[in-house]
């Protein structure tokens, strides 16, 4: 009985719930713990939650970028753009993704992200980040020469 007692509470501290993970792992991202931070990402990128993968694959697209693997950082990106859209997080994945297409001379598809970002943005997070980002962006990307 008692080992039964002492699994069960083993698995209930080892399965946390994402909106926790999620904290843990952008906590880890501030403070500099790049690698941990984006260990957490990606195991939480495995989640039921849809909002939850998306903004995993966002973590990890950063922390990757802070460890200096931008072709990881791509390659998450790519991914989270990939999943059906989903309102208030999706924003976010769309508007980093623009940024590494327009970094690597890709203007028509990041200008199509950076209009996805701020539409969603506007609709769903009231005009917060990354909305005036993206309408910056887009305005400068469309009187350049």
């Amino acid at each position: 009985m008692r080992a039964l007692l002492c699994l069960a509470l083993l698995a209930l501290a080892a399965c946390k719930p994402d909106g926790r993970a999620l904290e843990e792992a952008e906590r880890w991202l501030r403070v500099g713990r790049f690698v941990d931070a984006r260990n957490q990402y990606v195991d939480l990128t495995a989640s039921h939650d849809a909002r939850v993968r998306v903004l995993a694959m966002v973590g990890a697209a950063r922390s990757s970028a802070r460890l200096r693997d931008h072709n990881g950082a791509r390659l998450w990106l790519e991914r989270a753009v990939a999943l059906p859209e989903v309102p208030g997080a999706s924003e976010e994945a769309y508007f980093e993704y623009a940024e590494h297409l327009r970094a690597d001379g890709d203007h028509a598809r990041a200008l199509n992200f950076y209009y996805r970002a701020a539409a969603g943005a506007e609709k769903y997070r009231s005009r917060g980040w990354p909305y005036q980002q993206a309408i910056t962006a887009i305005a400068t990307m469309s009187t350049a020469p």
